[in-house]
Order: structure tokens, then C-alpha cells, then sequence
């Protein structure tokens, strides 16, 4: 048979594809199959894309990025639009100092917290200095520019993680400044000599495209209006993934998670012992962006240690460079040793036991590696990379994903549905992670496999007007892996298929009425419940398949 033909509804993450709030069947085509995907208000979500890159959620954190005549304020200045950009465009502005006195500059009101990027595009005029800073708790982070094609980056003061002057072409140059703070402005100041605010009037430059963003580096640039620019993985964009290497993506579905390490980039963030080397910024990271660090020990003594809630979790880090690299805490709970190699790799160690202090050693080998990634979550097992800058802990919420209104397309007296899923975690207690089910959004009406609370066994349940008509766990089966599932109904005859084989069969059930049909995600709108791993492809049929096509649809 051809299970496409006989199928009412086929979600195919390698044939379809999504934009934010939406993962697209493939059947029916009219988009009354489409599923709506959701994952909170952040952009604490990652996944692997194409190129095998880490992709994260980009924000631009300024308003009117590139109007400087709006929401920008200006004190002895004047901002002039329509002058040539370094794009080709003519959405450069001239900055102009125009009132004789001190401080002539250009800026915005902005809420920063923790590591953060700001950049600007900017090109001599009449002066080729300018200072770039943040009033960080008057502190003032800050940098000063030279925009001479023999310039460079000047002087530094404050809290400055980094400063860069990346030629674009045609004498403009993208300067930014990396730091870490509170601050609640950005400025820009027209200055005619390095470590000085002073100028002359008539002094100016021109500058396009500011952007201010949480991390490391500056990444490509964002246009805003009236409110943030965003990009990259949106909030709500379901997120399909190439990890390992896959020429085709899966539906990565994972529950909420917190990673509790402050500083998950920002190594000069952590504790040193002994005499460490580190660099930000050195080289490029599975993100492939410049924004990796190099960690130098030279003996066992020297190391770098961070503090995280007192938990039992796992933690994780990319690694790749020469010596032995140990993952480990103050507690010495529990360690791990990785040689490492020129290929990044994840490397994990689970912490039974609570621990507070994280710490990344060597032993007597010594240790140059380059770093990314860190992560500490209270789970058993490890999930996707979450960004965190802010010196706490950054929580990604759960993918939750269905289709709902659909009963046309859901067999209301019988019918089969089908998963092909990979399971990264394990025996999660008192977690049923969900495959497959069909649903109402309450608890009253469902069919469902999901993986056993206490075990990694297969489990198949059904309920019917509130009363539990199946619920059986399958001993010897295991989902921890790439599997893939099925369970066919009717009345009195509920029979269950793991990986080519009939593992279960019920004669003694009704079948509910179902309006909606969710994957990865629990069929009673609950959350807590998510898969853990990735969904290959879902089929709903509304018809009994039979005992040699179940088994040939679930065949590895």
C-alpha cells in the first residue's frame, strides 16, 4: 500500500518546513494539517542548522537602529540622513558637532544587563576619532575608534570585554565594543584625538546601522523601528535540526530547561585558581562565529571554577584543542576526563549528588583548548545548548506543538497513528515523555504512547470519558534511541508496534472521541511532559491498518 495515499495527515520535517508559530504537514496541503508550535516569549533556544552552526535567537536591542533623528538624543550634535553608506545605499547619516562646549555626541536610552555587543558603522568626516560607550553604573565602559585607513582601535577603559575595527570597504569600518554591565545608555562621541572627548565644531563622521545585542560578538546586522529587531531562531519557530551531521532535519522537541552556568560564553567570567590564560574572543566556535576562548593551564593547578545552585544535574561544555580536559567539581562528586582533539566535541558528566561549584581542570599533560558552551541543567540527561550572559540562570521553555480542531482528519471509531522519533533522554521519573497522541486538551479523551515514568519502556494508554480503558506498559522494549511506534484501534482491538514487531494487543477497549493530535507533547495541554529528543516523521490514518502493514510501517 501507499502509505502517503492512504494517510489523512503526514508531518514530514524533512519534506516541509515552518516559519514562527507553524510547522507545516505535508498532507493535507491546504494548511488545515499545519501544526502550531510554540515555546514561550525567549530566544533561549538554539538548534543545529544546515551547515551543521549552532543557531541561535538574535535581538536587537536598540529602537530605530538606523533613524537617528527619532528616538535617539543628541547634545551638540546634528544628524544629517541621505548621505552614501558603506552597503551602497544612501541611509548613512552625517554626525555633525554644531555647539561649542564638551561632550558632543549622539544617544540612547537602553535596558543592558550582562555580556553585550554594541556596533555601529562609521567613516571619517572632517575627524576621524570617536568614543563608543555606556554609563555603566558610572563606570562608563568605553573605547575610542580612529576611522584613518593607518587607524585602529585606541585607548579602552571600564568594563571592556573587547573592542574590534572591521574594514567593510570604501573607508567604513563596523566598530564595536563588547562588555559586561548594567547600563541604561548607549553614546557615541565625536572626538578629534584618542582618550578625549573634545572637538571643534563643524567636526564630524558618518555612521549607519547601530545595533546592540546580548554576547560576545557582533553578529549581522538587524534593522529596527519601534520596537526590537529580531532574527535568526524566533521565539516561537519550531526548530528543525541537522544534528550529527543529517543531510534531513528533525522536529527537535525538548521540556523546559535552566542552564544555572551565569556565564556560558564569557570564560574570563569564571573564578581562576593558580594561572590560567584566558581569551575571549579567539576563535571560532560550532557557532561559527569568532567568539570561542582559549584556556592555557600549564600545570594541574591552574583551573577555572564557576558557582551553580546546589543540584544534582549534568553539565557540558564543546571542547577541542591538546591535553586532557576534566570536567569535575570542589566536591570532586563526580569527574570526567576527555582527550581532547582538533574537532570540537560535547563533552558531559552527570552529577548525582548536589554540587555548587563547577570546575573545568587538567592534569599533569597541560592544557590548550579552545571553548564554548557551558552548561549545567538540573536533568539526568543533556539537551540543546541555551545561551546565557547575564551572571544567573536563562530558562528555555518547552517546545509544545499540535494541530487541534482536526477531527475530519482523526478516525473516530478506528484508525492508526504512527511516529518515527529519536529519544535522547532516559528514565526520567515521573515523566511520561510523549511520542504520539490524539487528544481534546483536557484528560478526559486520549490516545497516547509515551515512554513508561519509571523505566524507559514503551507505554500505550487510552481513556475514554475519563475512564482509563488501556494502560500498559511494554516490559523488555526500550525508546531510548531512534524508534519508531505505532498504535491501531478500534473497538475491542488496540494493538501496539515497536520497531517491526507486535509487541501488545488489547480486546477490551472503547475509543474516544478526538479533536486534536499532538506530537512530542502531552494530549492534555499540560506541559512538563515534552519528548526529549526529535520527531522524524507522524502519520494519522483513519482506518485499522493491518498486522503486516503496522509492522512494515515500523520497520528500522
Amino acid at each position: 500500500m501507499s502509505f502517503y495515499d492512504d494517510a489523512s495527515l503526514v508531518f514530514l520535517p524533512s519534506g516541509g518546513a515552518g516559519k514562527d508559530t507553524k510547522a507545516y504537514s505535508i498532507k493535507p496541503t491546504n494548511g488545515d494539517g499545519d501544526f502550531t508550535f510554540s515555546r514561550g516569549a525567549n530566544l533561549a533556544g538554539t538548534r543545529v542548522d544546515s551547515n551543521g552552526l549552532i543557531e541561535k535567537g538574535r535581538e536587537n536591542l536598540l529602537l530605530q537602529s538606523n533613524q537617528f533623528d527619532t528616538t535617539w538624543g543628541t547634545s551638540r550634535t546634528d544628524v544629517t540622513p541621505n548621505q552614501s553608506g558603506y552597503d551602497g545605499s544612501t541611509d548613512a547619516w552625517l554626525l555633525e558637532a554644531d555647539v561649542a562646549g564638551s561632550s558632543a555626541n549622539i544617544n540612547q536610552a537602553v535596558s543592558i544587563s550582562g555580556v553585550t555587543t554594541a556596533s555601529i558603522y562609521a567613516k571619517e568626516g572632517t575627524t576621524n576619532w570617536f568614543r563608543f560607550s555606556v554609563n555603566d553604573s558610572g563606570v562608563n565602559s568605553r573605547a575610542w575608534f580612529d576611522l584613518s585607513d593607518s587607524g585602529d582601535v585606541g585607548s579602552t577603559a571600564g568594563n571592556i570585554i573587547d573592542a574590534k575595527r572591521e574594514s567593510v570597504g570604501n573607508g567604513w569600518y563596523r566598530c564595536s565594543i563588547t562588555f559586561n554591565a548594567t547600563a541604561a545608555n548607549l553614546f557615541l562621541f565625536i572626538a578629534n584625538a584618542d582618550n578625549s572627548i573634545s572637538y571643534s565644531v563643524g567636526d564630524n563622521i558618518y555612521i549607519q546601522d547601530a545595533q546592540t545585542e546580548i554576547g560576545l560578538v557582533p553578529t549581522e546586522y538587524i534593522e529596527s523601528g519601534a520596537s526590537k529587531g529580531k532574527a535568526g531562531l524566533l521565539e516561537n519557530e519550531p526548530r528543525f535540526d541537522y544534528s550529527g551531521g543529517a543531510s534531513c532535519p528533525s522536529l527537535l522537541l525538548e521540556p523546559s530547561r535552566s542552564n544555572e552556568i551565569g556565564y556560558s560564553e564569557y570564560f574570563e567570567g569564571w573564578t581562576p585558581q593558580g594561572s590560567p590564560t584566558i581569551t575571549s574572543n579567539y576563535g571560532t566556535s560550532p557557532e561559527g562565529l569568532q567568539n570561542s576562548s582559549r584556556l592555557i593551564y600549564t600545570t594541574d593547578s591552574d583551573y577555572i571554577e564557576t558557582s551553580v545552585t546546589n543540584t544534582s544535574g549534568v553539565f557540558t561544555l564543546y571542547a577541542k584543542g591538546t591535553g586532557n580536559l576534566i570536567l569535575t567539581d570542589s566536591g570532586a562528586n563526580a569527574s570526567s576526563t576527555t582527550a581532547l582533539t582538533s574537532s570540537y566535541q560535547r563533552i558531559q558528566l552527570y552529577f548525582s549528588t548536589n554540587t555548587t561549584t563547577l570546575q573545568i581542570k587538567t592534569d599533569s599533560s597541560g592544557l590548550d583548548a579552545e571553548v564554548y558552551a557551558a552548561q549545567f541543567e538540573n536533568a539526568t540527561y543533556k539537551t540543546s545548548y541555551i545561551p546565557n550572559h547575564s551572571g544567573g540562570s536563562v530558562t528555555r521553555d518547552a517546545d509544545i506543538t499540535s494541530v487541534t480542531s482536526v477531527s475530519d482528519l482523526i478516525g473516530q471509531t478506528e484508525g492508526t497513528i504512527y511516529c518515527e522519533f529519536e529519544y535522547n533522554g532516559a528514565a526520567d521519573t515521573g515523566v511520561y515523555n510523549r511520542l504520539i497522541g490524539l487528544g481534546t486538551g483536557v484528560s478526559q479523551n486520549r490516545i497516547v504512547l509515551a515512554k513508561n515514568n519509571t523505566t524507559a519502556e514503551l507505554v500505550a494508554f487510552a481513556v475514554t470519558g475519563g475512564t482509563t480503558q488501556v494502560f500498559q506498559a511494554i516490559s523488555g522494549t526500550s525508546i531510548i534511541g531512534h524508534h519508531k511506534v505505532a498504535i491501531s484501534y478500534k473497538a475491542n482491538e488496540y494493538k501496539v508496534y515497536l520497531d517491526g514487531e507486535l509487541e501488545f494487543t488489547d480486546t477490551s477497549a472503547s475509543v474516544p472521541a478526538t479533536t486534536d493530535v499532538y506530537v512530542g507533547t502531552a494530549e492534555d495541554g499540560t506541559t512538563g511532559n515534552e519528548l526529549g529528543g526529535v520527531v522524524k516523521q507522524s502519520i494519522i490514518f483513519k482506518e485499522v491498518l493491518s498486522e503486516d502493514d503496522c509492522k512494515a510501517l515500523t520497520t528500522i
